[in-house]
């Protein structure tokens, strides 16, 4: 009986240890109403508004990302971040999860730009989520075919 209570109680110890040092981000829920996308006779789509952080969650569990036969894709694998022209960033998209870590251990500078140093107060920021080419062979258009794309605002005024 005490060696059970003694594993319960280890596992709640370690448990509560991976909880504190896990860093706590933002998080922004993807859906409809921030998709940056034409709509006919609907206004523009607000952007996210986060505090400050060295990084975001991003949560995808209420939105339905549509395959596109045109485009030829079934399923994003990428996501990219545009802080401004010289700092575009992308992380992989793993299309079996619903929570996505964007910081500067996720993502890449997609030129020889500088690493991801967090969500400045003061920025605005594009974040595209979608499917890029793998292999030559694949079909469809070369570079990132955007299945879902936001904005995001830093105010030190979001809590």
């Amino acid at each position: 009986m005490h060696g059970k209570c003694l594993t319960i109680l280890s596992f709640a110890a370690i448990s509560t240890l991976a909880l504190q040092c896990s860093p706590r981000y933002p998080t922004i829920l993807i859906d409809e109403a921030h998709y940056q996308v034409e709509r006919p006779g609907k206004a523009t789509a607000a952007p996210y508004e986060i505090a400050p952080a060295s990084g975001l969650v991003i949560d995808t569990t209420r939105f339905t990302f549509l395959p596109d036969a045109d485009l030829k894709i079934q399923k994003p694998n990428l996501m990219q971040l545009v802080v401004s022209k010289d700092e575009i960033y992308a992380a992989d998209f793993d299309g079996n999860s619903y929570r996505h870590t964007l910081d500067s251990t996720t993502l890449q500078p997609m030129q020889d730009g500088l690493k991801f140093t967090g969500f400045k107060s003061g920025q605005d920021m594009i974040l595209a989520i979608g499917n890029v080419k793998i292999a030559k062979e694949e079909p469809g258009p070369e570079g990132l075919r955007v299945m879902w794309v936001g904005l995001i605002k830093v105010t030190e005024n979001k809590k």
